[in-house]
């Protein structure tokens, strides 16, 4: 952070790259901008650790349960990010996590929200 600038609240976001047979598991959501593919995750609430925060969103996005996975998620990505907001910085931290799920667990993804479109995108081999 530079001099004079102030320093506004970090809010963690928690994001899972779910691979099967070199596909990853993508979430469709409308926004204003049209639609936007994501990786399933969201923000980490109040009192809530972040595989807690995981365990919900995945819950909620594609009805699957953590606890069944053969290998707990590990995290592989750990990024904080400033930018200019209205009043004070923005800042954001952003944990991601990779979990394997074998061929009888990618059905449990068409479960999770009303709306929300789930689709099988191959890993890009690019470096």
């Amino acid at each position: 952070m530079t001099a004079g600038t102030v320093a506004g609240p970090v809010r963690v976001r928690v994001r899972a790259v779910l691979v099967h047979d070199g596909r990853v598991c993508l979430i469709r959501r409308q926004r204003e901008a049209g639609h936007q593919h994501l990786l399933p995750g969201g923000l980490v609430e109040d009192g809530e650790d972040p595989i807690g925060a995981l365990r919900r969103e995945l819950r909620e996005e594609l009805g699957l349960d953590l606890a069944v996975l053969p290998a707990p998620p590990v995290l592989r990505f750990d990024q904080e990010t400033e930018r200019p907001g209205e009043t004070t910085p923005f800042r954001r931290r952003r944990l991601v996590f990779t979990a394997h799920l074998p061929a009888h667990l990618v059905q449990a993804v068409a479960g999770g929200r009303a709306g929300q479109s789930r689709s099988w995108t191959r890993r890009s081999t690019r470096p």
